[in-house]
């Protein structure tokens, strides 16, 4: 990390440690408080992600940019620690991965076979990485740090852009995902008196870790809007994966789609879903997991969606009024995931962005257009409504058996 990064950081950091909550709306009308996770730890390491290096910079930076960050409750991120680790991860994955952190350097090969392993994940899409465990704890940190902030009710929204890792399970990485901080975040919540909780996941790919680590327990309904086909990653989230057990059945709720889902489309089929919910389930606190790779530009190249559609997915979450926790998550275009975090931000704060991207520290990643918004894609959307019909018949049945 240069020298003018690190100068950046410290003018950041007191940026966000000096700001105070926004309470109150123009004309006295009460706001809801929203808070912001952050940490320079937090910061550096996820800067490093292989995947996404450099991403973590371009969204904070663009929020700051808007003003949106003073306008937040300061939430300090603090990293996990081993017992909270062993909450979800077994000792063995630990270990390891420990072990691949103390003994690499940033200079060492990352093919190396002494840091690779296929027992743990360790290889291809998670490479081993210096200070690996750190990593992990500050990742994992950060969501339990926002959930905390719910369950002590210093903020009514608590937004963490760097966590939303939902691929990784108990003794292994997977899917870029190290460690599975929205796990974390949930078990950090059912210990502190909630004990229904919503899962919703808008990334392209089916939240496979989460769901799992819940599929026996009725306190925690897990809802993924996916695309799902032959040979996608990671393979899972048919309607009829609904989870397991006299209590976890019907509690797994998955939303496979094919390519080309346009926001009218997307839109629709969400708040279809999650009126029948609201109807089923009695939701005491929401966390939204909002995975940006469906964005037309996104190198997955998969759906169809644009800034508007994620927003208005979020808008009906805020309108629920329960306590709410926003994460990140995927986003391989680092431009467009920026600008559509930033959206939801302002969503969570009510207010109005400007469609020009202010002057800041990262201003030259957004040419040529310079703007915030983002195109819809012209792929032929491969969803029939004879298709999302069948989808919802047999999302409505599932969610018919639950019994609150």
């Amino acid at each position: 990390m240069s020298e003018q990064i690190h100068h950046l950081l410290d003018t950041i950091i007191d940026k966000v440690c000096d700001n105070e909550a926004i309470e109150t709306a123009p004309g006295g009308r009460v706001k809801r408080t929203v808070g912001y996770v952050f940490s320079k730890q937090l910061f550096l390491h996820c800067n490093r992600l292989p995947k996404v290096k450099g991403r973590a910079l371009l969204v904070h930076e663009l929020i700051r940019a808007y003003g949106l960050i003073e306008k937040c409750r300061p939430i300090e991120s603090i990293a996990a620690n081993d017992c909270q680790m062993r909450s979800f991860h077994s000792q063995e994955f630990l270990d390891f991965v420990r072990k691949v952190g103390q003994n690499m350097t940033e200079d060492e090969d990352q093919t190396d076979e002494e840091f690779i392993s296929d027992e743990f994940g360790i290889g291809y899409d998670c490479p081993p990485l210096p200070q690996l465990y750190d990593l992990m704890t500050h990742i994992a940190g950060s969501s339990i740090s926002a959930a905390d902030a719910i369950a002590t009710k210093r903020c009514d929204i608590a937004i963490n852009w760097f966590g939303g890792w939902h691929h990784s399970q108990r003794d292994e990485a997977s899917g870029y995902c190290y460690t599975n901080d929205i796990v974390f975040a949930i078990l950090h919540l059912l210990s502190h008196g909630f004990d229904k909780v919503l899962y919703v996941d808008l990334d392209l790919h089916h939240s496979d870790g989460v769901e799992n680590a819940f599929a026996h327990s009725n306190k925690v309904l897990t809802l993924s809007f996916h695309k799902y086909e032959m040979g996608f990653f990671p393979g899972t989230g048919h309607t009829s994966d609904v989870g397991f057990g006299s209590k976890g059945r019907y509690h797994s709720i998955n939303i496979p789609l094919n390519d080309g889902i346009t926001d009218e489309c997307y839109v629709d089929l969400f708040k279809k879903v999650m009126d029948r919910i609201q109807l089923c389930y009695k939701t005491q606190v929401i966390v939204c997991q909002s995975g940006a790779d469906g964005l037309n530009g996104d190198p997955m190249n998969a759906f169809n969606l644009t800034i508007d559609g994620y927003s208005e997915c979020i808008k009906y979450l805020i309108s629920m009024n329960k306590p709410l926790i926003l994460v990140g998550g995927g986003g391989y275009h680092l431009m467009n995931t920026a600008r559509l975090w930033t959206a939801l931000t302002a969503c969570a704060l009510n207010e109005t962005l400007d469609d020009d991207i202010p002057d800041h520290s990262c201003f030259l990643a957004y040419r040529p257009s310079y703007e915030l918004h983002i195109e819809a894609g012209l792929r032929p959307n491969l969803n029939s409504k004879q298709y999302i019909d069948s989808v919802l018949d047999k999302t409505f049945k599932n969610l018919s058996f639950i019994n609150n």
